[in-house]
Order: structure tokens, then C-alpha cells, then sequence
């Protein structure tokens, strides 16, 4: 179209990223945001989550990670997004330091903590049997005023049964305050 003498904006540009996200290949998709990246024009919210879920959708999480540091992690409008996006890269790639250090990252920038940022903290210590670190991730929890829901629950079960410590779970879960209703999202 550009060829053609149509003029591009950021709103068609970021309906490419999505069209070839959805439609396309991922080389595709990756030509269309090195295009809107150079015509210096804003990638908006639903373009970095049309990437992001093709990236998903292709379980290329370490090249999700390099997308999300492109974009740029400390945008305000997107920001929450991006950096839980980047949590989940690491998460699913078992690199515990650097999903640590991006948490820490998080905390700095001063971008606000949610349930989903630990649910998904939570998942990674859990498939690695991290203890400790699940059980910092619950004091971190409450201190933020976040109460725990079903995935946190299931989380610190499984961390437990996997390495048959049953017998230890009422530890945990006297933290979460089991008597209380978990939230359902």
C-alpha cells in the first residue's frame, strides 16, 4: 500500500502487526513491527498483545522476551502488560534469577504489583519446588494487601504433593488464611 502512495499512520501500521499476527507467519509479523518501528510510529496495546499471543501461540518465549525489551518496558500505558508478559517468558523458560531481577525491576520502576504478577511468580517456584521462594512470594502477598486465589492455592499444593511433603502443607497454607473464601476471578 505504502508502494501504492497510501499514507500509513500508527493506527493501520498496529492492524498490520495484528493481521499478520492472527493470519500470517511470525517472520511476517515481525517485518510489519520493524516497519512501524522505523516509521517511528507508536506500537499501541492491541498490536504488542497480537505479538505476544503469536509468539505464545508458537512457544518462542525467549524471542517474546527480546520483543518485550524492544517495545520498551517502562511505557506507562502499557506498562503493567509488558512486564508481566516479560515475567511469563521467563517463567515458562525456568531462568528463576532473571524472572527475580525483573520482579525487583518491576518493584523500582514503580509499576504496581497484582495477582497475576504473583500467580505467575508462583507457577514458576512451584514447577521448580522452590520453597522458600513461594513461601517470600505469600509474605509478599499479604504485606501488598493481595489476598490469594484458586491458582495460588493450587500452586503451593502441587509444590508440595509433587515432592510428596503433605504432611507439611498445613504450614503453608495456614499463611494464606484458608478459612477465608479464596477470589475467583
Amino acid at each position: 500500500m505504502v508502494s501504492k502512495g497510501f499514507l500509513v499512520d500508527s493506527a493501520m501500521g498496529n492492524a498490520y502487526i495484528m493481521y499478520y499476527s492472527c493470519f500470517g507467519s511470525i517472520p511476517m509479523m515481525e517485518n510489519a513491527y520493524k516497519r512501524l518501528k522505523s516509521s517511528r510510529l507508536l506500537v499501541e496495546k492491541d498490536g504488542i498483545r497480537a505479538n505476544s499471543l503469536a509468539y505464545i501461540r508458537d512457544k518462542r518465549f525467549h524471542t517474546l522476551g527480546n520483543f518485550l525489551r524492544d517495545v520498551g518496558l517502562g511505557k506507562r500505558n502499557v506498562g503493567n502488560l509488558l512486564w508481566k508478559l516479560l515475567l511469563l517468558s521467563y517463567a515458562t523458560n525456568s531462568k528463576m534469577k532473571s524472572l527475580q531481577r525483573e520482579f525487583l525491576n518491576i518493584l523500582e520502576a514503580g509499576f504496581e504489583l497484582d495477582l497475576t504478577t504473583f500467580n505467575t511468580r508462583d507457577v514458576a517456584f512451584s514447577r521448580m519446588s522452590l520453597f522458600w521462594d513461594l513461601h517470600l512470594s505469600l509474605e509478599h502477598m499479604k504485606h501488598n494487601g493481595i489476598f490469594p486465589d484458586l491458582v495460588t492455592f493450587g500452586c503451593i499444593v502441587d509444590a508440595y504433593l509433587d515432592r510428596r511433603l503433605g504432611k507439611n502443607l498445613d504450614f503453608s497454607l495456614r499463611k494464606m488464611n484458608v478459612n477465608d473464601s479464596s477470589v475467583v476471578l
